[in-house]
């Protein structure tokens, strides 16, 4: 019987290092380490004439700063030409510009506008002014050939237009503004000006 029992015994002790040794495996890990995430950037800058106006840690200033667009009279007229470049490092993106927040003013009421207007103001310059914007190639000077993005008055100007598809950095891209008061513009006119915003951007390429 203590035979039984010690035989018993052995294959109880056998049978748990078998189901002990099955569970005992090899093994081996490997890290692949480190993982990076980086969002790329869009960086864009606008020259006026070859001056930098547009910065991208600065309020951009005034872009007609750089036009005599003061004092206007009937006849005058004015050009500048922007530049748009997106800078080394910068992602493939659309390029557009847009103005935005046009206002007109009445100014200063002179006697002669005040006899012209006879008792309804006229204030709406910016519907005289006659404004031209192309895509142009760096000279300041419109030509045949080069596409017109915009060609009527000031007023009518609020539809985002493009400036280049699929632009690349380091690459500089030329859009032409062009104004002019027409002479035939009168009295009713004088002293007013108005105001407005250009917006300019960049909508990163999708794949």
């Amino acid at each position: 019987m203590k035979k039984i029992i010690g035989l018993g015994i052995a294959v109880a002790v056998v049978i748990a290092l078998v189901t002990t040794g099955t569970f005992a495996l090899f093994s081996d890990t490997e890290t692949s380490s480190p993982n990076t995430f980086t969002a790329g950037i869009i960086d864009l800058e606008i020259d006026c004439d070859g001056d930098t106006v547009f910065t991208p840690t600065d309020d951009p200033p005034e872009i007609f700063n750089y036009l005599p667009a003061s004092d206007i009279k009937p006849g005058d007229d004015g050009e500048v030409t922007l530049s748009l470049h997106l800078k080394t490092g910068s992602n493939d993106a659309d390029l557009w510009m847009q103005v935005q927040n046009l206002n007109n003013y009445g100014g200063v009421l002179s006697e002669p506008e005040e006899e012209e207007e006879n008792g309804t103001p006229d204030d709406d310059i910016a519907s005289e002014i006659l404004v031209k914007l192309w895509i142009d190639d760096g000279d300041n000077i419109w030509e045949d050939g080069e596409v017109v993005l915009y060609d009527d008055t000031l007023s009518g100007l609020t539809a985002k237009l493009t400036v280049q598809l699929d632009a690349v950095a380091s690459t500089t891209y030329y859009v032409g503004w062009s104004w002019e008061l027409p002479s035939a513009v009168g009295n009713e006119h004088q002293g007013d000006y108005c105001t407005f915003d250009i917006v300019f951007g960049a909508d990163q390429v999708t794949p």
